[in-house]
């Protein structure tokens, strides 16, 4: 009779969770240019863009730059 595989309940991917989550940029003027149209339709949203460590794509934030 043949062995069962067991099941791999979790698998360890390259990106986190939160990364795989979010929208990715291909290059930071476009990152730039949807946070300045999602800002110009609510006044009170500040966006600012990075580029993320983990898939070296850019992102959008809420959080102010810490330098």
């Amino acid at each position: 009779m043949p062995r069962r595989n067991k099941s791999i309940k979790h698998i360890k991917t390259l990106f986190s969770f939160d990364c795989a989550a979010k929208r990715k940029y291909i290059n930071e003027r476009e990152a730039a240019e949807t946070a300045d149209y999602q800002m110009l339709i609510n006044p009170t949203l500040q966006l600012t863009t990075y580029q993320c460590d983990l898939c070296h794509k850019w992102h959008l934030t809420r959080q102010t730059k810490i330098n």
